[in-house]
């Protein structure tokens, strides 16, 4: 790493860093179980259905998804190998003589990641064979009638797991007759986020851009925010924070048949006027709002009281991810979460 004090006021830093990470035991010997996530089976209607799909020759014409959960297996990989990356970072720290109490920093971020260990995606799966042919087709089997009886995504080693960005921050501390504030911005921004998936028996690379989008399990921001106000007098203590969520793009496909077409015209916010066609919704931005305060009782007691998510705000309905209408990874849990808490140090 290096730091160049300029002056007083400003610092610019900047990193270089390699780095190696062996698979875990889970990722190695985990057992295998089943999946059955909502999956959309891209060869519905077969070979003659998708005549610009080559990974679909010789699925009969009679097949149609008999179900919107298909079959996967998940699990370790013994044959897995160790991961290899390389960040950089560079930025500065600005600490102004003429603002007493006002600090921002600025930093860019590069990280990319070779043989990044993770799970491909079952419908990248399914994609990337019904398009190529050829690409990841031997992780996907099906029966002589057309339909999947298990398709694997458990952990491989992609080609590379690149993403790039920015983080900000924003901070300013004064005080006053009723106490001392401090009022924070954070801000991260990301650039690219890019996932590059290789087959394992022909080598063939799919590159799949995830910034803004989302997916189950995986929701990818492009911004994430964070304005807090914090007051401290005395013994007293209060906080206010807001946590936004910039808006993402998930695929919104239920099938191959117009009864499906029409659930799309209703439920995406982006559907396909064809039947088959890519439909897509949109999650939009969103803030929640949280707020706590405390009171310090003894020099060993403190009570605190809080509400997350104040104004009961609803995360966004996802139709991509499992088992759930929105995604857990990304949104709270429907509801405000009211709490008490006392803390003693002995």
């Amino acid at each position: 790493g290096l730091k160049w004090r300029v002056n007083a006021d400003l610092l610019v830093r900047a990193t270089y860093s390699e780095s190696f990470r062996a698979p875990s035991i889970n990722e190695l010997f985990l057992g295998a179980s089943d999946n059955f996530g909502s999956l959309v089976d891209p060869c519905n209607g077969g070979a003659a259905a998708n005549p610009g799909k080559p990974g679909c020759a010789g699925v009969p014409a009679t097949y149609n998804q008999p179900n919107p959960q298909i079959r996967s297996t998940v699990g370790g990989n013994a044959n897995l190998e160790a991961e290899e990356g390389e960040s950089k970072t560079y930025g500065f720290v600005y600490n102004p003589s003429w603002a007493d109490g006002l600090s921002m920093t600025f930093d860019v971020f590069d990280v990319e990641v070779n043989g990044a260990v993770s799970a491909v995606g079952a419908q990248a799966i399914l994609d990337a064979c019904a398009e190529t042919g050829v690409t990841l087709c031997s992780l996907i089997q099906r029966n002589s009638g057309g339909a999947i009886v298990d398709l694997f995504n458990g952990a491989v080693n992609l080609g590379g797991e690149y993403t790039k960005g920015f983080d900000a921050n924003v901070s300013y501390r004064f005080d006053t007759d009723f106490g001392t504030f401090l009022t924070r911005f954070d801000v991260t921004y990301i650039d690219e986020r890019t996932v590059v998936a290789v087959d394992p028996v022909t080598a063939a690379e799919v590159e799949d851009k995830l910034a803004g989008r989302a997916f189950d399990r995986d929701v990818v921001p492009r911004v994430r925010s964070n304005v807090s106000l914090d007051w401290t007098h005395g013994d007293w203590t209060a906080s206010y924070l807001a946590r936004f969520i910039k808006g993402t793009d998930e695929a919104c496909n239920f099938g191959n048949n117009a009864l499906q077409n029409a659930q799309e015209q209703i439920l995406c916010s982006m559907p396909s006027a064809e039947v088959g066609g890519a439909s897509f919704n949109h999650l939009g931005s969103m803030v929640y709002h949280d707020v706590s305060g405390a009171y310090q009782v003894t020099e060993s007691m403190r009570v605190s009281v809080g509400i997350n998510n104040l104004f009961d705000t609803d995360p966004r309905v996802s139709y991509s991810t499992f088992a759930n209408s929105f995604d857990p990874s990304m949104y709270e849990i429907p509801g405000r979460f009211v709490y008490g808490r006392i803390s003693l140090e002995f």
